[in-house]
């Protein structure tokens, strides 16, 4: 998983202000793959303040290729993404 915060404050201690506003970019893998794989999507969203559900279909596979979500590959995920 992968999360984009854009506006996440950094602590400096070396600044007079103390805080600094950076993109922060948090990335979870997996050490081993599970027995039993649970899914939870966020269906919940904003518009203009608004809350609403999306409503449309979601698609799962019944394969799902672990080997992306693992700690080893790590590495070799985030080159994919920077290509992208």
């Amino acid at each position: 998983m992968v999360s984009v915060i854009d506006e996440y404050r950094e602590d400096l201690p070396d600044q007079t202000s103390g805080k600094d506003v950076i993109q922060a970019i948090q990335s979870e893998f997996l050490e081993e793959a599970p027995k039993v794989l649970f899914l939870q999507l966020n269906r919940l969203d904003f518009k203009d303040n608004q809350p609403f559900k999306h409503l449309h279909k979601v698609n799962i596979k019944k394969q799902i290729l672990l080997d992306r979500f693992m700690h080893q590959n790590r590495e070799k995920n985030k080159k994919i993404r920077e290509q992208v």
